[in-house]
């Protein structure tokens, strides 16, 4: 459940911030005009920043446990939506468009850091029979979230919006906290307890796969019986013709 919210929260504000990093951005260049020609520009800027999320997770897995990076990447994201709405909120100046361009492109870092975490916890925590189970479960709020705020993006300032993200952002955190946190007092925070229920679970398929076998090689037993009955039977006349 704590990777199943996670999930929803990160992702459902991640569509959210999908929608409004626009608008954002032209009203800090000074308008759609001035801000149409670098469009595409700062856009790629974002994906090449996904892709040094992700080879900065692979940094960052071979030195740190997947329960701290998870708590790192929602934390940095929520501190980048809170930029969002601080220079929203203020006149940050001159630098308003460089600090809220920063932020999108640090929360970029965290999704392209985002997406191999989180199947590095589904792959940890989930079984893979209950896997698609579980994500389509979790699915639901995180459409619901996204169609929330989608719609109040229409209706309500933009900084109004980021302080929702950086909120489940931050719920977010304290989910991963919960679970890097069970992950040190039970040595793998629920992982090692579905792995003996599933193991709990294939033995007593093996055994009954191997008792047909077993009823399928006890025909021959009894078979083999009645001849090495009658060798033993044809021995004591073997023993009096040789003597």
């Amino acid at each position: 459940s704590q990777v199943g919210l996670c999930y929803s929260l990160f992702e459902g504000a991640m569509y959210v911030f999908v929608f409004n990093w626009v608008p954002t951005l032209a009203a800090a260049s000074g308008g759609f005009g001035a801000f149409a020609p670098v469009q595409g520009l700062l856009f790629s800027c974002l994906m090449a920043a996904i892709s040094i999320g992700g080879e900065l997770y692979n940094y960052a897995f071979g030195v740190a446990p997947v329960e701290g990076i998870g708590v790192a990447i929602y934390a940095s994201a929520s501190v980048c939506m809170a930029l969002l709405v601080v220079c929203s909120c203020s006149d940050c100046g001159p630098f308003a468009f460089l600090v809220q361009f920063g932020a999108c492109l640090g929360f970029e870092v965290c999704v392209g850091a985002f997406q191999p975490c989180i199947a590095t916890h589904r792959s940890k925590y989930v079984p893979d029979a209950q896997q698609s189970t579980v994500n389509n479960l979790f699915r639901l709020p995180l459409n619901i979230f996204v169609a929330a705020g989608t719609m109040l993006s229409d209706h309500l300032p933009p900084h109004h919006i980021f302080a929702v993200c950086a909120a489940a952002h931050a719920l977010a955190t304290l989910c991963q906290l919960r679970l890097a946190w069970l992950g040190r007092k039970g040595g793998g925070g629920g992982g090692g307890s579905v792995a003996q229920a599933s193991a709990q679970a294939a033995g007593p398929k093996k055994v009954r796969a191997a008792t047909p076998k077993a009823r399928a090689a006890s025909p021959k037993a009894r078979t083999a019986s009645p001849a090495r009955s009658s060798r033993d039977r044809r021995s004591p006349q073997r023993q009096k013709k040789t003597q």
